[in-house]
């Protein structure tokens, strides 16, 4: 696995994706340990989930056009 172009692929469809769910683990944990109620730290977690869910979807979309890998239809 020399080429390039195989790693950016490793890169953009597992590796990345990886990372922002480890990203939001670590803060959803951080968010149960805030001293507020349940339903404060429900919301909380629920938002975060949503943005990493968004974001990480969305970056992988973009990396994997950037580098060709997902074309637009014309």
């Amino acid at each position: 696995m020399k080429n390039k172009r195989t790693w950016k692929l490793i890169y953009d469809a597992v590796i990345f994706p990886v990372f922002c769910i480890v990203a939001g683990i670590i803060f959803i944990l951080s968010a149960q340990l805030m001293p507020f109620s349940n339903l404060e730290k429900s919301r909380t977690i629920i938002a975060i989930i949503v943005i990493f869910l968004i974001f990480a979807l969305s970056m992988t979309c973009y990396y994997l056009k950037r580098d060709g890998f997902i074309f637009k239809k014309k």
